[in-house]
């Protein structure tokens, strides 16, 4: 039996349902899409060692998170800020 081609696709579509939370970024979605097709190349989390380098990465990136979303408040509220005062002026 010859496959259609999209069986890669498919299994794409499913892991994305699996993930999908409201409000997720796309960049966040990339992200664990590039995780899970890692994992599943690798045999499955057991199949790999996980290394200090590793741990690291994955207890800053909660830290890492936070100050991205603090820089996008703060461009936000200067962006906000800078719209009021040209309202103001005109």
């Amino acid at each position: 039996m010859l496959s259609h081609g999209q069986a890669t696709v498919e299994r794409g579509f499913s892991a994305n349902k699996e993930v999908m939370v409201t409000n997720i970024s796309d960049k966040c979605l990339i992200t664990l899409r590039v995780i899970g097709d890692y994992v599943q190349r690798v045999g499955g989390l057991d199949k790999k060692e996980v290394t200090k380098k590793m741990l690291f990465a994955a207890a800053s990136s909660c830290q890492k998170y936070q100050h991205h979303l603090d820089e996008q408040k703060r461009v936000k509220e200067v962006a906000e800020r800078g719209e009021k005062e040209k309202g103001s002026v005109g």
